[in-house]
């Protein structure tokens, strides 16, 4: 199995809305409403939003590839972008989604082959 975390950037934004609506719908869908599945995802997932964060010079989103497909990807956030002061010297983990193909066990071996 091959990881890759490829930094996205603004030209990636599409493939960031498509991933980012999936995985979210998949994880939450079957807790909430359709209609406010639909609401979040109309601001969160709206292509300007998305372009305005991969813009911000203190967040950094990855998508998480493995074998050559993208899995899911993740967003961290550094000084100014944190949702609470942590220091200069921590990462804050905003969201981290995978899609469900590819989580319980191959999920681990995601991310522990990646640490290495």
């Amino acid at each position: 199995m091959t990881v890759n975390f490829i930094r996205c950037n603004v030209q990636h934004v599409k493939e960031l809305q498509k991933i980012g609506i999936n995985t979210f719908k998949e994880t939450f869908l079957d807790q909430n409403k359709v209609e406010h599945i639909e609401a979040y995802v109309k601001t969160a997932f709206h292509l300007n939003q998305l372009l305005k964060e991969l813009q911000h010079p203190s967040s950094q989103f990855y998508f998480v590839q493995v074998n050559g497909e993208v899995a899911g990807y993740l967003k961290i956030n550094m000084n100014d972008a944190q949702s609470e002061e942590m220091g200069s010297d921590a990462l804050e983990i905003e969201r981290i989604y995978i899609k469900q193909s590819f989580q319980k066990a191959r999920i681990r071996q995601i991310f522990n082959r990646s640490s290495h």
